[in-house]
């Protein structure tokens, strides 16, 4: 089987090998917050944030039958060891708290919103504490999803995507820089 690397060396997963997906995300860092905390201590709590692209292999990301219905599993075709690629200056929150993020990408651009990262925080906390060891990772607007109109489930990549040999990248004015080359290995 195959496997995709990024400059890094990291390996992707096995199968991987056609088209690649991928999310622009802010990975937040935070400090130690217990669980159900408000928006207002969650943003004082941000220790600060990466600039992060999410591949998704589109031909390894599977759906599940789970009781009474279909799911997307993930666990096959993202986050997986490299998977990420994740700039390397994590920028304290005093530089970007507040404010919406621009980012420019391989296959155009985005803007993070402020309001949502928070909002999904807050979600994320209502189950977990966030800490210093966990990146939470939010912003693109959509990911893949699933479709059963026509009764047979469909995956629908509504993502910028690429193929194995070419580059990635990211940048934002305040985040900086994120970029990799998708490369297919034989195992």
């Amino acid at each position: 089987p195959n496997s995709v690397l990024a400059d890094s060396g990291s390996q992707f997963g096995h199968g991987w090998g056609g088209p690649v997906a991928y999310r622009i995300q802010a990975a937040m860092v935070f400090a130690p917050t217990p669980r159900h905390s408000s928006q207002t201590t969650l943003q004082d709590r941000i220790v600060g944030c990466h600039l992060l692209i999410e591949l998704i292999s589109e031909t390894s990301f599977t759906l599940g039958w789970e009781g009474p219905r279909w799911h997307l599993r993930y666990g096959e075709g993202m986050s997986l060891d490299g998977a990420c690629p994740v700039s390397p200056q994590l920028v304290t929150a005093d530089e970007f708290a507040g404010t919406d993020l621009a980012v420019r990408h391989s296959s155009g651009q985005t803007v993070l919103s402020w309001a949502s990262l928070l909002e999904f925080a807050a979600f994320v906390n209502r189950y977990v504490e966030l800490g210093p060891e966990t990146m939470l990772l939010s912003g693109w607007p959509s990911g893949p999803t699933l479709s059963t109109s026509d009764g047979a489930p469909t995956l629908i990549f509504d993502a910028p995507g690429a193929m194995p040999r070419s580059s990635v990248w990211a940048e934002s004015d305040v985040l900086g820089r994120v970029e990799c080359t998708i490369r297919v290995m034989a195992q």
